[in-house]
């Protein structure tokens, strides 16, 4: 495929999603280095597909309320400056008898040309959003995503998916199809009835899937979300604690669920619908626990769009992990080749420290030392002075997918100590690490040093590194192709603090 330039001074792209609640705005500009910096997120209730589902048409209300939504979102996408905007409908728009009226009257009164996307294309958009969002581990995950209109499943890799389907269920939908009583209330037998409803639509979608093959699945949309936050975590929802909060909540009143903090008052009325979708799935597929992702169709849509342009690795089948801390670096515009050729030393020094008995960490060590050093000078961006602080900031604050607060924690610091003095177990621990988390820090972050140093000069001049353990100290052994005194005396100034961070006797040999 032909991959565009990002033209210099980058470009400004919107992106628009029209769902049958909300309509989203997403507005990113295009970095030349293959970064992108999200300029604004907007999101705006609209109910599109209200009354929609018992008429078959969009009605005049929902129409006007909308198209003011979408009118007011392009005159911010026009402040930010945005060369292009890419506009999607999904569910209510795709099944509205009157669609085309409706689409005349966006691009009449809002300036929006819609495209109406399929079902399964919104599978696929979905599925590529959240998954950029989140960390599979190279494994195949499930992806669910409730809509208002329409349910949408998933299943494969972080960069496409292999299965997927399109269901018309909806969190707006099934509340149409069995209402509440005049107080909202759900008595058990309509309960029932929406379960046996949802299980009938579903089962024949499960079956053409056949073996799943994994239990490692993300949720998506407003719903789920709200679901997760009434069960005491925003990140992880346990079906037995769905199940306990569907209990809890279809009998209640409209009113008695709008105080319930954790549910957003505008989906009070939604909340038990979507939740039976997803109680149904769960039990279904096989679910224990669903991942809770705030991405979507916006997501898809930016992630495809980036892989129309060269240098970005978004849409690729690089990991999710690997591509949060490349944009981070990019992002910040660190020196690429710098920090590739630290990371390049940094694993060198830990792979012949590790065989020769200097250290014992592992792999999971391994991948967050390379991660530290491309990440070592983002701080750079707001001040040279105190740079490394800055980058501890930067990393632990970003907002970097796929890690653990502890990951991130051992990174940022790592990154932080590659310069001045040296980390106290004491300080670490304080910063928020375990005592093991601390003291693998301490060995990560003189690594680190090390490799720092070898590339003072930033001219790529060490060939090779390793680290020897001799007795009771260590030698840092030096091969290059040519004069680097630079870096050697570095490396020299750096010995008393890795020396700290050690424990041991060090010093360097060139060849």
């Amino acid at each position: 495929m032909n991959r565009a330039a990002v033209p210099p001074g980058g470009r400004v792209a919107a992106f628009i999603d029209l769902g049958t609640n909300s309509v989203r705005l997403l507005i990113v500009r295009l970095n030349e280095n293959g970064s992108y910096t999200v300029l604004t997120r907007q999101k705006v209730t609209v109910r599109l597909g209200e009354g929609e589902f018992e008429s078959g048409r969009l009605q005049p209300a929902a129409m006007e309320r909308t198209v003011l939504a979408c009118k007011n979102l392009m005159e911010a996408a026009r402040g930010f400056g945005a060369d292009e905007t890419v506009a999607v409908a999904t569910s209510a728009t795709r099944e509205a008898e009157n669609q085309d009226e409706f689409l005349a009257l966006m691009k009449e009164g809002a300036g929006v040309d819609l495209e109406v996307i399929s079902g399964l294309e919104e599978a696929r958009l979905i599925h590529l959003g959240v998954a950029s969002g989140g960390d599979t581990g190279g494994r195949e995950a499930i992806f669910i995503d409730i809509g208002g209109g329409s349910t949408e499943i998933s299943v494969g890799g972080h960069h496409a998916p292999r299965h997927r389907t399109s269901l018309k269920l909806g969190a707006i939908r099934l509340p149409a199809l069995f209402p509440p009583d005049e107080d909202g209330r759900i008595d058990l037998e309509t309960y029932e009835a929406m379960r046996a409803y949802v299980l009938a639509a579903v089962r024949p979608a499960l079956d053409s899937f056949g073996d799943i093959g994994t239990d490692l699945a993300f949720g998506s949309s407003g719903t789920i979300e709200n679901l997760a936050a009434i069960a005491g975590d925003r990140s992880l929802l346990a079906y037995t604690d769905l199940c306990a909060a569907l209990r809890r909540l279809y009998p209640m009143s409209l009113e008695e669920r709008r105080q319930i903090p954790a549910i957003n008052p505008g989906r009070a009325d939604i909340i038990v619908g979507g939740g039976v979708i997803l109680e149904v799935l769960m039990a279904g597929i096989g679910l224990p626990a669903i991942r809770i992702s705030d991405r979507g169709v916006i997501d898809g849509l930016l992630v495809d769009y980036l892989s129309g342009f060269e240098g970005f690795l978004q849409g690729s089948p690089v990991p999710v992990r690997r591509q949060s801390v490349v944009h981070l670096m990019r992002a910040c515009r660190a020196d690429e080749g710098h920090a590739h050729q630290v990371a390049r030393l940094a694993l060198r020094l830990f792979d012949t420290g590790a065989a020769s008995g200097v250290h014992a960490l592992g792999e999971e060590m391994r991948e967050l030392l390379e991660y530290a050093a491309l990440l070592h000078d983002t701080g750079k961006i707001i001040a040279f002075r105190n740079h490394q602080h800055h980058s501890r900031y930067i990393v632990e604050n970003a907002g970097m997918v796929g890690f653990s607060r502890r990951e991130t924690l051992i990174i940022g610091e790592t990154a932080c100590f590659h310069r001045k003095k040296a980390p106290s177990e004491k300080a670490l621990i304080a910063a928020g690490l375990d005592p093991a988390g601390a003291k693998a820090v301490r060995t990560l972050s003189a690594l680190l040093r090390i490799a720092e140093n070898l590339d003072r000069s930033q001219l790529g001049l060490v060939n090779d590194a390793a680290l020897r353990g001799e007795g009771e100290g260590v030698v840092i052994e030096v091969r290059s192709q040519g004069g680097c005194d630079l870096e050697i005396w570095g490396v020299r100034d750096a010995l008393p603090a890795v020396e700290k961070c050690l424990g041991r006797r060090v010093e360097i040999r060139v060849a």
